[in-house]
């Protein structure tokens, strides 16, 4: 007879081996057993496949846009000696009040060049000519105490140098004596240092004090220009990888905006709703869908405080024939989606609030539509906009039959005191350095924001006008053949809004 014991010893044994194999198996990979601080293909295979970073960005991506640095800093070298290094420091961590920290948000461009996302990070990259350069990454490393409380992190190992398709990663603790090596008196030392000096607040021991420090100890040996400009050069036309990133934020928010639309039941069973039960509703959706957070603070504003423009404080109480206006966006793997719709929260528009949004919508799907078939600069799409929404504005009484030419143009301006587009990307504002007079290329993702804000008090227009605001923004990726509206999941047009506001929700 056999023991009972024994068919669970077995039954131990066995799964000891079955795991002694898989541990083996997996050994067999040298970033399968690496602690991580971000998703990697051992830890999330549903995200990310072998080599990947980012969803759907391999090791090569990063290189290559490294790559492309490195040649755009020789070019714009003037003729100085070809060798060169840029730093890039990690964002700083943020903290809501003492020891409670903020969720983390990588720096933007360290982010571009190494798809790291850990907080105390720094890229250092070596060009000896524009064929050549190192890249070596900088991490915190093992510290049982902090992983205790913050969780696993990248160690300074060949396994972490692999994952990241990086030359060297060395611990953050060596980021000084590095740069002192690489900066110092010695006949291989770097004279030329690109590095953003706009970037951020240092805290003391952080990457980019550090490198503050550094910098400040050899200023005299050393000619210092920004990486800004160039990387927003390059940041600015999205890779393929990147374009489809864009479309997932995109379609992420899209669904967010028009499911809380829908879900809210806005007013079906209730006098009044609260901004910030809209305001949490959207965000759930953005998560629920995949995104990691908002991109932004929402603006959820309802009645006269649609007219307010960057409003979030979203405590507001909307009631029957009040409009809300939401401005929401999420982040998808370091990639944003802005998008704004404005609805009645009765489910229809009154006549006023009707006459006024189909003059914003006609507004946007013609600047739209001109992206079909040209290559406006941002700065000759704002000024489109002023014409078309004067134009409009004229015909529904909002501005004098007789305005025209530079009084149109300033007449509309002062109903929209905002631009119609920004630059759209790893930022919500993105790559701002590039200039508004550079014609738009393929690549580009832009926001077509038009809107209308009649404050209360505003006199010069017909009463039933007054406290009505308007906007409404798309989020649009320029192509060779024309343009793409990534954000089309999200209604705009009247019927379809009301038809959206007339169910309990929508499919997922």
């Amino acid at each position: 007879m056999i023991s009972k014991f024994a068919g669970k010893f077995s039954l131990r044994s066995g799964l000891r081996k079955a795991f002694s194999a898989f541990t083996c198996r997996e050994c067999s990979t040298r970033t399968a057993q690496m602690p991580a601080g971000q998703p990697t293909h051992y830890s999330h295979p549903q995200l990310l496949k072998n080599g990947e970073i980012l969803p759907g960005m391999r090791r090569g991506e990063f290189r290559r846009r490294r790559s492309m640095l490195v040649n755009t800093i020789s070019q714009q070298s003037n003729g100085r000696n070809g060798a060169a290094m840029v730093l890039i420091p990690s964002a700083p961590d943020q903290f809501l009040s003492e020891k409670i920290p903020r969720p983390y948000r990588q720096s933007s461009d360290l982010l571009y060049l190494s798809g790291c996302q850990e907080p105390g990070s720094a890229l250092v990259i070596r060009a000896v000519h524009p064929e050549v350069h190192r890249a070596v990454l900088f991490v915190r490393g093992a510290d049982d105490k902090k992983e205790l409380w913050d969780g696993p992190r990248f160690y300074a190992t060949e396994a972490t140098a692999d994952f990241f398709g990086v030359d060297l990663v060395l611990p953050a603790d060596k980021l000084g004596d590095y740069l002192h090596a690489a900066l110092g008196d010695n006949e291989k030392r770097m004279t030329n240092v690109w590095f953003d000096k706009s970037f951020g607040q240092a805290h003391d021991g952080s990457p980019r004090s550090t490198m503050d420090t550094v910098i400040a100890n050899n200023i005299s040996s050393i000619k210092l220009d920004s990486t800004r400009p160039v990387l927003h050069q390059l940041r600015v036309i999205k890779s393929l990888a990147e374009i489809e990133l864009m479309r997932k934020t995109c379609q992420i928010g899209a669904a967010a905006v028009a499911e809380t639309i829908a879900q809210e039941n806005y007013l079906k069973h209730k006098d009044v709703v609260e901004e910030s039960s809209i305001a949490a509703r959207v965000e759930f959706e953005c998560r629920r869908h995949g995104a990691q957070h908002l991109g932004y603070p929402p603006v959820v504003a309802t009645g006269t405080r649609t007219n307010t423009i960057h409003y979030v404080a979203n405590n507001n109480i909307g009631a029957s024939g009040d409009l809300a206006l939401m401005d929401a966006g999420c982040e998808y793997y370091g990639y944003n989606s802005d998008i704004t719709r404005t609805w009645p929260l009765s489910g229809s528009f009154s006549g006023p609030q009707l006459v006024v949004y189909e003059a914003v919508l006609d507004v946007q799907q013609k600047l739209i539509k001109l992206l079909d078939t040209s290559r406006p600069t941002l700065s000759q799409l704002f000024a489109e906009m002023c014409l078309l929404l004067g134009t409009n504005l004229k015909e529904i009484g909002l501005l004098p039959k007789s305005v025209s030419g530079s009084e149109l143009l300033s007449g509309a301006h002062s109903f929209c005191p905002h631009h119609v587009s920004h630059f759209l990307g790893m930022d919500i504002h993105d790559t701002p350095s590039i200039s508004h007079s550079l014609p738009l290329q393929s690549g580009m993702v832009i926001t077509i924001e038009p809107g209308v804000y009649i404050r209360s008090d505003r006199k010069d227009v017909p009463a039933e006008f007054r406290g009505i605001g308007i906007r409404i923004e798309d989020d649009v990726l320029i192509t060779n053949s024309g343009c793409e509206v990534l954000s089309a999941g999200c209604p705009k047009d009247v019927a379809a809004l009301e038809k959206l506001m007339q169910r309990s929700s929508i499919s997922s």
